[in-house]
């Protein structure tokens, strides 16, 4: 009887608590952009499509062809966005690409944008989308495609303590200060290839359980990857290390390829733990070929 009791007050408790979430459609926060007003939304369910691109204040910029081709918008948000316990229902859409009147939308944010704790049921599109002071998409779950491809963050952000369900591609994107993507975990491939750490990085203590590319991805600082875990194959094919990196207990599952990629000091690789082939042709350690280096440090 006690059991039922407690039982009961816990549904009551949930359902209040469920209840209390407030709704709001997404087309009024498009409003209170558009009439310059402070979005700073807390444990709200956002009900349709989220579309930046919907904004009026729109600036059009040169056609991507000297023959016509696509014209770009770039829709500009330029109030704080601030969403934190927050659900969208639908798809949260800064870019996209009309290919049949060919004209392609982006959405630029001039101040502050927050996304933490947040649940994106859908997709979330933010192709070629600008963060140009402080942004933070901490704590989030992306159930659908996490677009940043092309993106560009301006101060430091973070990721960490994240979960992507599905594809997370940050392909070409731009950080310009410090990111942080630590305990993050990646379902579906995870792609940062040909992208930009201007500064340092963490992905300690992530997950990645799909295939993940950092070929070609640019690091100009320190890198950490501790206590990460890749279940399938990885590559840094062609990527550099100028100021060092840490694979410190990370476990590699599966294929691993370091083809070219040049490492320098410092290298912590102390417990990493490699299950199945290493690719390190023409790797280099401080301009010299990498088996001295392991040669010296057995």
């Amino acid at each position: 009887m006690k059991k039922l009791f407690i039982f009961t007050i816990a549904l009551i408790i949930g359902g209040l608590s469920l209840s209390a979430q407030k709704k709001i459609q997404a087309d009024e926060i498009i409003k209170m952009i558009n009439d310059k007003k402070n979005v700073r939304l807390e444990n709200y369910i956002i009900q349709g499509k989220l579309g930046f691109i919907k904004i009026a204040d729109k600036t059009k910029e040169r056609s991507t062809s000297v023959f016509g081709g696509t014209t770009q918008y770039d829709c500009h948000v330029k109030v704080p966005v601030v969403f934190r316990n927050c659900t969208f229902e639908d798809d949260v859409i800064a870019y996209y690409n009309d290919e049949d009147n060919d004209k392609l939308y982006n959405a630029l944010f001039h101040e502050n944008t927050i996304f933490t704790n947040c649940k994106f049921e859908g997709n979330a599109l933010f192709k070629y989308s600008e963060f140009k002071k402080d942004s933070d998409f901490s704590g989030n779950i992306f159930k659908g495609y996490a677009l940043f491809k092309y993106s560009k963050f301006y101060t430091p952000t973070a990721f960490k303590n994240s979960k992507f369900h599905s594809h997370a591609n940050f392909k070409y994107t731009k950080f310009k200060e410090k990111a942080n993507y630590s305990n993050c975990s990646f379902e579906e491939e995870a792609n940062f290839k040909y992208t930009v750490f201007n500064n340092e990085i963490s992905f300690a203590k992530s997950v990645f359980n799909d295939e993940t590319s950092f070929k070609y991805t640019k690091f100009k600082e320190f890198i950490d990857f501790s206590d990460s875990k890749f279940e399938r194959e990885v590559t840094f094919k062609y990527t550099k290390f100028p100021e060092g990196v840490s694979f410190e207990n990370a476990y590699f599952d599966d294929d691993v390829s370091f083809k070219y990629t040049k490492f320098y000091k410092p290298l912590k690789m102390d417990r990493a733990t490699f299950e199945d082939d290493v690719d390190l042709k023409y790797t280099q350690f401080e301009g010299r070929d990498f088996s001295k280096y392991l040669l010296e440090n057995k």
